[in-house]
Protein backbone atom coordinates (compact mmCIF):
# COMPACT_ATOMS: atom_id res chain seq x y z
CA UNK A 1 0.00 0.00 0.00
CA UNK A 2 1.37 3.57 -1.02
CA UNK A 3 -1.64 5.70 0.25
CA UNK A 4 -0.87 7.86 2.97
CA UNK A 5 2.66 7.44 3.00
CA UNK A 6 4.86 10.49 3.18
CA UNK A 7 7.51 11.44 0.72
CA UNK A 8 9.68 13.82 0.63
CA UNK A 9 11.68 14.46 -3.33
CA UNK A 10 14.40 16.79 -3.76
CA UNK A 11 15.02 18.59 -5.83
CA UNK A 12 11.34 18.71 -7.15
CA UNK A 13 10.01 21.87 -8.09
CA UNK A 14 10.49 21.33 -12.02
CA UNK A 15 11.58 18.79 -14.84
CA UNK A 16 11.82 15.79 -14.01
CA UNK A 17 11.38 15.92 -10.34
CA UNK A 18 8.09 17.52 -10.53
CA UNK A 19 6.73 15.15 -12.82
CA UNK A 20 7.74 12.45 -9.83
CA UNK A 21 5.75 14.65 -7.42
CA UNK A 22 2.41 15.07 -9.43
CA UNK A 23 2.89 11.07 -10.56
CA UNK A 24 3.00 10.10 -6.43
CA UNK A 25 0.37 12.54 -5.77
CA UNK A 26 -2.16 10.96 -7.60
CA UNK A 27 -1.38 7.76 -6.30
CA UNK A 28 -2.63 8.75 -2.92
CA UNK A 29 1.02 9.92 -1.17
CA UNK A 30 1.65 12.79 0.90
CA UNK A 31 4.07 14.12 -1.05
CA UNK A 32 6.69 16.95 0.24
CA UNK A 33 8.60 18.46 -2.53
CA UNK A 34 12.02 20.45 -1.63
CA UNK A 35 13.09 23.48 -3.48
CA UNK A 36 15.98 26.19 -3.52
CA UNK A 37 16.10 28.92 -6.41
CA UNK A 38 12.43 27.44 -7.76
CA UNK A 39 10.24 28.80 -5.59
CA UNK A 40 7.58 29.93 -7.94
CA UNK A 41 7.24 26.33 -9.66
CA UNK A 42 6.91 25.43 -6.34
CA UNK A 43 4.07 27.43 -5.24
CA UNK A 44 2.63 26.42 -8.68
CA UNK A 45 3.09 22.55 -8.00
CA UNK A 46 1.48 23.79 -3.91
CA UNK A 47 -1.70 25.65 -5.33
CA UNK A 48 -2.30 23.70 -8.43
CA UNK A 49 -1.48 19.68 -6.70
CA UNK A 50 -1.74 20.22 -3.41
CA UNK A 51 1.75 19.57 -3.08
CA UNK A 52 3.84 20.44 0.30
CA UNK A 53 6.64 22.45 -0.35
CA UNK A 54 9.81 23.63 1.95
CA UNK A 55 13.10 25.49 0.85
CA UNK A 56 16.58 24.76 1.45
CA UNK A 57 19.70 25.29 -0.43
CA UNK A 58 21.91 22.68 0.35
CA UNK A 59 25.00 24.07 -0.41
CA UNK A 60 24.39 25.24 3.13
CA UNK A 61 24.43 21.99 4.81
CA UNK A 62 24.11 23.39 8.03
CA UNK A 63 20.91 23.96 7.02
CA UNK A 64 19.57 20.70 6.47
CA UNK A 65 18.81 19.05 9.73
CA UNK A 66 16.72 22.33 10.43
CA UNK A 67 14.76 21.63 6.96
CA UNK A 68 13.85 18.30 7.49
CA UNK A 69 13.09 18.65 11.26
CA UNK A 70 10.84 21.74 9.66
CA UNK A 71 9.19 19.06 7.37
CA UNK A 72 8.42 16.43 10.06
CA UNK A 73 6.84 19.11 12.07
CA UNK A 74 4.61 20.26 9.72
CA UNK A 75 3.57 17.57 7.43
CA UNK A 76 4.42 14.59 9.76
CA UNK A 77 6.96 11.41 9.84
CA UNK A 78 8.87 10.96 6.58
CA UNK A 79 8.48 7.32 4.63
CA UNK A 80 10.44 7.73 2.00
CA UNK A 81 13.23 10.06 0.87
CA UNK A 82 13.80 10.17 -3.06
CA UNK A 83 16.95 11.90 -3.70
CA UNK A 84 16.48 13.94 -6.39
CA UNK A 85 18.33 17.14 -6.43
CA UNK A 86 21.23 18.03 -8.02
CA UNK A 87 24.31 20.47 -8.82
CA UNK A 88 25.54 20.42 -12.30
CA UNK A 89 28.48 21.75 -14.15
CA UNK A 90 31.09 20.96 -16.64
CA UNK A 91 34.46 20.57 -15.89
CA UNK A 92 37.50 18.39 -15.81
CA UNK A 93 40.52 18.16 -13.39
CA UNK A 94 42.39 21.17 -14.67
CA UNK A 95 39.68 23.52 -14.52
CA UNK A 96 37.23 22.37 -11.74
CA UNK A 97 37.83 25.20 -8.96
CA UNK A 98 37.39 23.99 -4.57
CA UNK A 99 34.21 25.98 -4.77
CA UNK A 100 32.50 23.77 -7.77
CA UNK A 101 34.17 21.00 -6.19
CA UNK A 102 32.45 21.72 -3.07
CA UNK A 103 29.11 22.86 -3.86
CA UNK A 104 29.04 19.44 -6.23
CA UNK A 105 29.58 17.56 -3.48
CA UNK A 106 27.56 19.44 -0.53
CA UNK A 107 24.02 19.05 -2.98
CA UNK A 108 24.90 15.56 -4.39
CA UNK A 109 26.69 13.62 -1.77
CA UNK A 110 26.47 15.22 1.50
CA UNK A 111 23.22 16.54 1.49
CA UNK A 112 21.72 13.48 0.85
CA UNK A 113 23.88 11.82 3.95
CA UNK A 114 22.68 13.93 6.00
CA UNK A 115 19.07 13.52 5.24
CA UNK A 116 19.46 9.75 5.46
CA UNK A 117 21.19 9.86 8.71
CA UNK A 118 17.93 11.96 9.76
CA UNK A 119 15.68 9.51 8.06
CA UNK A 120 17.27 6.75 10.47
CA UNK A 121 17.48 8.68 13.38
CA UNK A 122 13.13 9.08 13.10
CA UNK A 123 12.47 5.03 12.04
CA UNK A 124 10.86 3.50 14.99
CA UNK A 125 8.68 0.48 13.83
CA UNK A 126 8.00 1.78 10.01
CA UNK A 127 10.15 0.59 7.63
CA UNK A 128 11.77 3.74 5.94
CA UNK A 129 12.78 3.82 2.23
CA UNK A 130 15.67 5.59 0.10
CA UNK A 131 15.62 6.15 -3.64
CA UNK A 132 18.07 7.84 -5.15
CA UNK A 133 17.73 8.83 -8.81
CA UNK A 134 21.34 8.48 -10.13
CA UNK A 135 23.00 9.64 -13.67
CA UNK A 136 24.44 6.98 -15.74
CA UNK A 137 27.63 9.05 -15.54
CA UNK A 138 28.07 7.84 -11.82
CA UNK A 139 28.74 4.06 -13.65
CA UNK A 140 29.85 4.72 -17.07
CA UNK A 141 31.89 8.20 -15.94
CA UNK A 142 33.35 10.50 -19.41
CA UNK A 143 35.94 12.84 -20.23
CA UNK A 144 34.06 15.74 -18.45
CA UNK A 145 31.70 16.71 -15.62
CA UNK A 146 34.63 15.26 -13.00
CA UNK A 147 32.85 16.96 -9.63
CA UNK A 148 29.78 15.69 -10.71
CA UNK A 149 30.55 12.52 -11.51
CA UNK A 150 32.52 11.68 -8.75
CA UNK A 151 29.41 12.66 -5.90
CA UNK A 152 27.06 11.01 -8.09
CA UNK A 153 29.58 7.67 -7.82
CA UNK A 154 29.23 8.53 -4.35
CA UNK A 155 25.46 8.27 -3.76
CA UNK A 156 25.89 5.04 -5.73
CA UNK A 157 28.28 3.56 -2.97
CA UNK A 158 26.55 4.72 0.18
CA UNK A 159 23.34 3.46 -1.28
CA UNK A 160 25.43 -0.01 -1.35
CA UNK A 161 26.89 0.44 2.15
CA UNK A 162 23.45 1.22 3.84
CA UNK A 163 21.77 -2.15 1.90
CA UNK A 164 24.39 -4.08 3.04
CA UNK A 165 24.44 -2.58 6.72
CA UNK A 166 21.32 -4.58 7.74
CA UNK A 167 20.10 -1.10 9.49
CA UNK A 168 16.68 -1.82 8.31
CA UNK A 169 16.37 1.12 5.53
CA UNK A 170 15.56 -0.24 1.93
CA UNK A 171 17.27 1.54 -0.47
CA UNK A 172 16.42 1.44 -4.43
CA UNK A 173 18.51 3.31 -7.56
CA UNK A 174 16.58 4.42 -10.70
CA UNK A 175 19.81 5.31 -13.27
CA UNK A 176 19.20 7.49 -16.00
CA UNK A 177 19.80 7.82 -19.24
CA UNK A 178 18.70 10.65 -21.34
CA UNK A 179 15.40 12.61 -20.49
CA UNK A 180 15.65 15.97 -20.77
CA UNK A 181 17.48 18.40 -22.77
CA UNK A 182 19.74 20.10 -19.69
CA UNK A 183 19.37 23.41 -19.04
CA UNK A 184 23.32 24.00 -19.57
CA UNK A 185 24.76 21.95 -23.09
CA UNK A 186 23.37 22.16 -26.72
CA UNK A 187 20.82 20.04 -28.39
CA UNK A 188 23.21 18.27 -30.16
CA UNK A 189 24.89 17.21 -27.17
CA UNK A 190 21.35 15.63 -25.90
CA UNK A 191 20.77 14.31 -29.72
CA UNK A 192 24.15 12.33 -29.20
CA UNK A 193 23.39 10.78 -26.04
CA UNK A 194 20.47 9.37 -27.47
CA UNK A 195 21.75 7.74 -30.43
CA UNK A 196 23.66 5.39 -27.14
CA UNK A 197 20.87 4.84 -25.60
CA UNK A 198 18.51 1.32 -25.91
CA UNK A 199 16.34 1.92 -28.76
CA UNK A 200 17.91 5.47 -29.79
CA UNK A 201 15.24 7.09 -27.94
CA UNK A 202 15.31 9.57 -24.43
CA UNK A 203 13.60 7.65 -21.44
CA UNK A 204 10.11 9.17 -20.25
CA UNK A 205 8.37 10.47 -16.91
CA UNK A 206 6.24 7.00 -17.12
CA UNK A 207 8.96 4.68 -16.82
CA UNK A 208 10.61 6.78 -14.56
CA UNK A 209 7.92 6.62 -12.50
CA UNK A 210 7.16 3.00 -13.16
CA UNK A 211 10.72 2.20 -12.03
CA UNK A 212 10.13 4.29 -8.58
CA UNK A 213 6.40 2.74 -7.78
CA UNK A 214 7.95 -0.51 -8.33
CA UNK A 215 10.56 0.29 -6.13
CA UNK A 216 8.09 1.39 -3.39
CA UNK A 217 5.79 -1.28 -3.94
CA UNK A 218 8.42 -3.94 -3.52
CA UNK A 219 9.64 -6.09 -0.53
CA UNK A 220 12.86 -6.45 -1.45
CA UNK A 221 16.10 -4.41 -0.31
CA UNK A 222 18.61 -3.03 -2.67
CA UNK A 223 16.32 -2.46 -5.92
CA UNK A 224 18.20 -1.07 -9.06
CA UNK A 225 16.42 0.11 -12.41
CA UNK A 226 17.78 1.61 -15.43
CA UNK A 227 15.97 4.13 -17.74
CA UNK A 228 17.28 4.89 -21.14
CA UNK A 229 20.74 2.96 -20.62
CA UNK A 230 22.50 -0.01 -20.50
CA UNK A 231 24.17 -0.67 -16.53
CA UNK A 232 25.41 -4.18 -15.42
CA UNK A 233 23.95 -4.76 -11.76
CA UNK A 234 26.21 -7.80 -10.71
Amino acid sequence: MVENKTVLITGAAKRIGAEIAKFLKSEGMNVIIHYNSSKQEAISLRDAHGIKIAYCDFKNTDSIRDFFQLCERKFGSIDIVIHNASYFQNGNLKNTNINEWENHINVNLTAPFILNQLLLESMQETEKLLIGLIDRRALKPGKQHLAYTVSEAGLVSMFDVISNSGIGMRTGLVVLGPILPPSSGTIQDFKDQISKAPGNRAGTFDEINNAIMNVIKSKQDKQRFNVACKISWS
